[in-house]
C-alpha cells in the first residue's frame, strides 16, 4: 500500500533515513502543508522533509524524493527526511510524545525505505544522532525503529 501510494525509488544515492519531529504541539492540526508554509516563510523554499507522519499515523508526502531534502545540514544530498508531528509540550518544552500510531507508521515506512535502498536498520538516525548536530529532535526512542 505504501509503495503504490506514498513513495517511489529515486536515483539519488541514499545512505541514511533522518527522523525528525516538528517541535509543535500534537492535536493542533499541523501537517505537511503547515510545515511547507513554515519553511517557505523561514528559508524561501518549500518543505524540507520527504514525508510527514501525523499523530494518527497518516503518512503525508512532502518534498519529492528525487530532490535533496533540507533537514540535516551536510547530509541532505544522501538522506531521506521524515518528520513526525509533535515534540512540544503545552508550555513550549521538549516532550517525548510520539504516538503508537506514529511508531507503526514510521516502522512501516522506514522498513520499506530500507528495502528499497539496500540500507540497514542502523542507517535510520534521529536528527540528534547526526555528527555535529546539537538538537533533541526527534524526541523519541530511535531503537523502536531499528528492531
Amino acid at each position: 500500500e505504501i509503495r503504490n501510494k506514498r513513495t517511489y525509488k529515486t536515483n539519488r544515492k541514499i545512505t541514511s533515513i533522518a527522523v525528525h519531529c516538528s517541535f509543535s504541539p500534537q492535536g493542533r492540526g499541523d501537517d505537511a502543508t503547515t510545515i511547507d508554509k513554515w519553511h517557505l516563510d523561514r528559508w524561501g523554499s518549500g518543505i524540507g522533509y520527504h514525508y510527514v507522519i501525523l499523530e494518527d499515523g497518516t503518512i503525508q508526502k512532502g518534498r519529492w524524493v528525487d530532490h535533496a531534502g533540507a533537514h540535516v545540514k551536510g547530509h541532505n544530498r544522501n538522506s531521506i527526511g521524515i518528520c513526525r508531528i509533535g515534540g512540544m509540550g503545552s508550555e513550549g518544552q521538549a516532550l517525548e510524545d510520539v504516538t503508537n500510531k506514529q511508531i507503526v507508521a514510521l516502522r512501516n515506512l522506514t522498513s520499506l525505505l530500507i528495502e528499497m535502498y539496500g540500507l540497514l536498520p542502523e542507517d535510520i538516525l534521529g536528527h540528534s544522532e547526526y555528527p555535529n548536530v546539537n538538537k533533541s529532535c526527534p524526541l523519541m526512542n530511535m531503537n523502536l525503529l531499528r528492531n
